[in-house]
């Protein structure tokens, strides 16, 4: 899933979960960030797709307005995500601390040696 995908998706969750709204595409625009670029055909594009996945329900769409709510499978996907996303970032910090307390020890260790033999 693409990035402008899943902030449209968290948009949707956040505004219209378990129930129908209408959302005026421009309001959607305003609130995307300006490095994804998104059109309004973008936008169509990427609510259709999370469509076919089971991630909302679309009901009615224009080229203005869409009509759209967040199934709870949308809403579980989410929150697996960021699940995932704090899990890589503890197991980072922990590669990272053991790479440092490796380097260090290893070094110790090393400066042990050449001591012990001169």
């Amino acid at each position: 899933m693409d990035k402008l995908t899943k902030f449209i998706l968290k948009y949707i969750v956040k505004n219209a979960f378990s129930e129908y709204v209408v959302f005026d595409l421009l309001d959607i625009k305003k609130e995307i960030p300006n490095k994804y670029k998104a059109t309004n055909s973008d936008i169509i594009k990427s609510i259709l797709s999370l469509q076919e996945r089971g991630f909302v329900v679309l009901k009615y769409y224009d080229e203005n307005v869409c009509c759209v709510m967040a199934e709870t499978k949308g809403k579980l996907f989410l929150q697996n995500i960021s699940e995932q996303e704090n899990s890589n970032k503890t197991i980072k910090k922990y590669c990272v601390l053991s790479v440092v307390f490796s380097a260090i020890f290893s070094f110790l260790g090393a400066m042990i040696a050449v001591l012990l033999f001169l």
